[in-house]
């Protein structure tokens, strides 16, 4: 990990995998991790011995009070034989170290779940750190990988297609992946808030 630190240089960030089915283990190595330099720290729903509930969310929870090292909950269940549900995630959010998630399950609906749950968090989020509201959400699906079916089911609009000329192109020819542009109003006055000039 500090190799990579090293050689990174902080121009990209280093996201550490450090989550084992052992709270105690998993708490060494984001210490371990963080120590050596890296940002964040993937941590695996615990495998094996299968916690569920409140087990769970206290081991996340530890990780991050004991290392201080953000986490990113990683969901495999075909891995681990534990499933994340909705209700766990909505406790997890209470976790204040715990800023990404890797969805793996395949799920269509707890996709759907966590976005909702992010376009429902964000606005007071954003009021909070940058001091103003956030009325509209845009994200670009590469759609030669993907098919954003999971921000569609969770009523994301289709806006268009990039022109897959990247930013500042010299040229007017397609040299990045076209991707679908998807946008989700957070409030109904989107329209009147994006036309003000501050």
């Amino acid at each position: 990990i500090a190799a990579v630190c090293e050689r990174v240089a902080r121009r990209i960030p280093v996201v550490a995998g450090v989550g084992t089915n052992s709270t105690a283990e998993s708490v060494q190595l984001a210490k371990a991790a963080k120590d050596a330099g890296a940002d964040a720290g993937l941590v695996v729903v615990p495998y094996y011995n299968r916690p569920c509930g409140q087990g769970l969310v206290d081991h996340f929870r530890k990780i991050w009070d004991e290392s201080g090292l953000p986490i990113v909950v990683y969901n495999i269940p075909s891995r681990t034989g534990t499933p994340l549900t909705p209700e766990i995630y909505d406790r997890l959010m209470g976790v204040v170290g715990i800023f990404a998630v890797k969805e793996s399950s395949g799920d269509l609906n707890l996709a759907s779940h966590l976005l909702g749950q992010m376009a429902r968090r964000l606005p007071g989020e954003w009021q909070r750190v940058y001091g103003h509201e956030v009325c509209y959400l845009e994200t670009f699906v590469d759609t030669e990988r993907y098919a954003g079916t999971c921000y569609k089911a969770a009523n994301w609009i289709v806006l268009g297609r990039t022109t897959g000329r990247g930013n500042n192109a010299p040229t007017y020819e397609q040299t990045r992946s076209i991707k679908e542009v998807l946008g989700y109003p957070l409030t109904k006055r989107f329209r009147e808030l994006l036309g003000e000039v501050r």
